[in-house]
């Protein structure tokens, strides 16, 4: 394609021979434009220049000195600028964390109202089970392999989702090298199922401990 530069009232045409990825994580430039020799040679410019990481007693001596030597050149500190993104960053990431925990907490008290809820249906089947002479601990097992299984298909679906979501986002959106961590949904999903099959527990404890008579 030819892109049209306007260089002090003057048109000057350029063509795009090469695309290059783009790198989100680095503040080299994205993008390079070059003229041969003679084309904008005359135009007012703007230089820049990259200093490596200097420790902070050499950074600031580097600093006055030039400052000193060349008043009108403007000095941007990346580390100081990096330095408050990161702040920002964690404020953010402990925002997330925080909106998370309640979120799961949120979601125990339901998934236990719903389990109460789904226990108090079927009490009439758990007494019938019960005057059949099958234990609390034969109830209690059937009852939390149905929570687990609904929790961990629950999970698996919750991480499919997650890992398609970042993929798209790493790969797509910002053209960047998706890898995928199987640990966190692993993880993920063993800690979800142990909790709602506490939860579980926890909202079956009143219904084992009634006596089946009580019931009739």
């Amino acid at each position: 394609d030819q892109i049209t530069f306007e260089v002090q009232g003057i048109p000057i045409e350029g063509k795009i021979v090469n695309i290059r990825r783009v790198k989100w994580n680095s503040f080299q430039p994205n993008f390079f434009i070059q003229f041969q020799p003679g084309v904008i040679d005359d135009a007012p410019a703007t230089y820049l220049a990259a200093i490596p990481p200097l420790d902070a007693e050499t950074k600031a001596k580097l600093q006055s000195s030039i400052v000193t030597e060349f008043p009108n050149v403007s000095i941007i500190d990346v580390s100081l600028l990096v330095q408050k993104l990161a702040e920002s960053i964690r404020q953010m990431s402990w925002i997330l964390n925080l909106m998370a925990w309640i979120s799961i907490v949120a979601g125990m008290i339901v998934l236990y109202s719903i389990a109460s809820h789904q226990v108090r249906q079927r009490i009439w089947d758990i007494n019938l089970l019960k005057i059949l002479g099958s234990s609390f601990s034969q109830i209690r097992q059937t009852i939390l392999k149905e929570f687990a299984i609904l929790s961990i298909m629950a999970g698996l679906l919750g991480a499919v989702f997650g890992i398609a979501v970042s993929y798209f986002l790493a790969s797509i959106l910002f053209d960047g090298i998706w890898r995928i961590n199987f640990v966190i949904p692993i993880l993920t999903i063993v800690l979800l199922t142990l909790l709602c099959s506490l939860v579980a527990m926890l909202a079956l404890r009143g219904v084992l401990a009634a006596r089946a008579r009580s019931f009739l």
